[in-house]
């Protein structure tokens, strides 16, 4: 692919208020009606960037697969790549889309936390489509590092979710991804503290 040629959006259908929401309800439909007028209204777009919901997949991981694959072929069928976005990190206080806690990746923070609870995810979803033409790369997680304080002042969290990225990243190779594997790094949560782990 001439990703010098990538032209997309982000994609949120909009019958969903979160990404769990998206994936529970999942609304072929509503893909084909929008993405359609994606291409209608911006004939040039060539790709979206899609968020996924492990919450969903771990609530009927079969009907999430299937889902996904439908999407896929919906946005092929209108000459899109898609980027899977696998985890969010952004949440906000008044309509938060879901996803990653500090609770599933910091040792000891909490109960939510256990080895390998994200393993089925990816050999189910990077797995089954490690070598699909219609993804043009991965994205491990939406704006990881989003804290309200600076990085340097919690470098055992910023390590923890260094970590946790990393392992996602191992995760996804063992499993055959052949697409560029990214992290979609807000440009106000980088470089100083991240430095500090690397």
């Amino acid at each position: 692919m001439d990703y010098s040629k990538v032209r997309g959006f982000n994609y949120q259908p909009s019958y969903g208020s979160s990404a769990l929401e998206v994936w529970q309800r999942f609304d072929a439909a509503t893909f084909q009606r929008e993405l359609g007028l994606g291409k209608r209204y911006f004939p040039r777009m060539s790709a979206i960037r899609l968020w996924l919901s492990w919450d969903a997949f771990i609530r009927d991981p079969d009907r999430f697969s299937r889902d996904f694959d439908t999407a896929l072929g919906i946005a092929a069928g209108h000459g899109l790549a898609v980027m899977p976005v696998l985890f969010n990190r952004w949440h906000n206080d008044f309509l938060d889309l879901g996803g990653i806690y500090l609770d599933h990746i910091v040792p000891g923070l909490g109960w939510a936390r256990r080895e390998g609870m994200f393993e089925p995810f990816v050999e189910a979803i990077v797995g089954q489509h490690a070598g699909d033409e219609r993804l043009f790369a991965w994205d491990l997680c939406n704006e990881p590092f989003a804290y309200a304080c600076p990085l340097e002042q919690i470098p055992q969290i910023v390590e923890a979710e260094w970590n946790w990225l990393k392992a996602l990243y191992d995760s996804c190779k063992a499993v055959g991804a052949r697409a560029p594997i990214t992290v979609g790094i807000h440009p106000g949560h980088r470089r100083k503290g991240i430095e500090q782990v690397e």
